[in-house]
C-alpha cells in the first residue's frame, strides 16, 4: 500500500506503524512512555482495535497518537467521521449506495492499474458464475 494512500484511520495508523518498523504493541510501550504521566493511555487490545479499525479513537486520544505520528489532527478527526459514517451505514443513507462497495470504493484508490484490472476480472468471473447457477 502506498504510504500516503490508505483508507481508513486505522490503516493510515498502521501503514505509519510499519513505515517506523513498530508493532502494535511497540507503539503501546511508546505511547505510554512519553504520554503515560499526563494522560491515560488505553491497552494493546484497545490500540488494536483502533488499527484494525474496529473502534475510535476517543477525542482525548487521537491528540496523542496523532503527535506521536505526525499526523494532521484536523485530518484525523475527519477520518474518524467519515469512517463512523460509512460504517453505521449512514453514508449508505446519504449517499443511497451500499456501505460494502462504499468501503471497497475507498480501498480502489490505493490500488495499481494492475490490480484494479484483476479484481476487475476476477469480478466479471464471479458474476458470470452467480447468474448460472
Amino acid at each position: 500500500m502506498p504510504e500516503n494512500v490508505s483508507p481508513t484511520l486505522g490503516m493510515r495508523i498502521t501503514a505509519a506503524l510499519r513505515n517506523r518498523g513498530m508493532t502494535v504493541m511497540d507503539f503501546v510501550r511508546e505511547l505510554e512512555n512519553r504520554y503515560g504521566k499526563k494522560f491515560k493511555i488505553p491497552g494493546y487490545n484497545h490500540i488494536l482495535r483502533v488499527c484494525k479499525g474496529e473502534t475510535y479513537p476517543g477525542p482525548n486520544l487521537l491528540p496523542l497518537l496523532c503527535e506521536f505520528l505526525g499526523l494532521d489532527p484536523q485530518e484525523a478527526a475527519k477520518w474518524v467521521k467519515m469512517d463512523k459514517a460509512i460504517n453505521s451505514g449512514g453514508a449508505q443513507a446519504f449517499t443511497g449506495r451500499d456501505t460494502q462497495l462504499l468501503k471497497f470504493e475507498s480501498l480502489w484508490k490505493s490500488l495499481s492499474q494492475n490490480s484494479k484490472d484483476e479484481l476487475f476480472l476476477l469480478a466479471q468471473l464471479k458474476s458470470r458464475i452467480d447468474q448460472s447457477a
